[in-house]
């Protein structure tokens, strides 16, 4: 009767893993969408800065304009929030953001393989501590004391 324990238990922990798995692939998926849409915005914006130049130099000979200023402070927020969500994105795949080139890299390197700048060391995050611990609790006591 245990072997069909053993295999109830991993058949639940299989599916488990499943969901979770499937969960964050779909997260990823949905902030790329998301990057995808604030850079189409931030595109349209660059044309907009781009008419409202060339507009103010042919009527008025200077480029300076509150309509092209409120242009280039909409692409800043636009470009903000692309930022946040790849860091959003780097988090869901279990990588960083870089803070001095902005590549994203594993989340287990000591420097950036791109610019070689040393990374901040972080705190595992929670989800990884917790899956350690429940692994740790799960695991049989004959094989913590083997070594």
């Amino acid at each position: 009767m245990s072997f069909f324990n053993n295999l109830k238990k991993n058949l639940n922990t299989a599916a488990n893993y499943t969901v979770q798995k499937t969960g964050e692939v779909t997260e990823a998926a949905k902030i790329r969408l998301d990057i995808r849409t604030q850079n189409v915005r931030l595109s349209k914006c660059f044309e907009n800065i781009g008419r409202t130049y060339y507009k103010n130099m042919k009527e008025n000979g200077e480029a300076v304009s509150e309509e092209l200023d409120a242009y280039i402070l909409e692409a800043d927020g636009i470009k903000a929030e692309i930022a946040v969500l790849r860091g959003e994105l780097a988090k869901a795949q279990g990588c960083v953001i870089c803070p001095a080139c902005g590549a994203q890299i594993s989340n287990k390197s000591i420097y950036c393989p791109l610019c070689g700048v040393k990374l901040e060391e972080e705190s595992q995050p929670e989800e990884e501590s917790e899956a350690v611990k429940e692994t740790a609790e799960e695991a049989p006591a004959s094989t913590e004391t083997e070594e």
